[in-house]
């Protein structure tokens, strides 16, 4: 996909307002003589054909870099999200593995005690949905804010469950990026 520069714009824009003036120069003046307006009418309609044309291009040229700009955006929320991510609380822990941006792990530990979920997740740019395989249809949301250039993670979840010493994440927890 070509990337479209401010020039490119900046000149398509001008030449959809030259074809806008030129469109309204030959509007066809009031003329009992019809092989004139006549004349005047096909000349009118090459104009706005012309015109629709143009904003069918630009909208299409605008439609691609909008998608690319953001399948780049997409890309690099992933690459930030991506990683094992831990929150330490006390002698209890609570890990999430995001891999790809498309699934994830959770996994919870105090001393022999552990319990895990995985499945599939997706990301937004403040939220995971998190659906754990063993759970069927149920989704987990955590609103997340990454912090210190990506190495830490603040989480919020009203379902997530608890870890082991009875921590809500429906306060904010610091996850660390291993």
């Amino acid at each position: 996909m070509k990337k479209i520069s401010g020039a490119y714009r900046l000149r398509t824009f001008v030449q959809l307002c030259l074809y806008l003036l030129a469109a309204v120069s030959i509007l066809p003046a009031y003329s009992a003589d019809a092989a004139k307006q006549k004349q005047s009418e096909e000349k009118k309609n090459g104009t706005l054909d012309a015109i629709s044309s143009s904003f069918k291009q630009f909208g299409s040229k605008l439609g691609d870099s909008v998608s690319e700009i953001a399948a780049d955006v997409k890309g690099i929320m992933y690459y930030s999200c991506n990683g094992t991510w831990t929150f330490t609380n006390g002698k209890c822990s609570t890990t999430l593995i995001i891999e790809d941006g498309k699934t994830m792990q959770v996994i919870q530990k105090k001393g022999s005690r552990s319990r895990s979920w995985s499945g599939n997740c997706t990301l937004s740019a403040d939220r995971i949905t998190f659906t754990p395989a063993s759970l069927g249809s149920s989704t987990w949301e955590l609103t997340y804010k990454l912090q210190d250039s990506n190495a830490r993670m603040k989480i919020t979840s009203e379902t997530l469950p608890a870890d082991f010493s009875g921590y809500s994440f429906a306060k904010s927890a610091v996850f660390e990026k291993e």
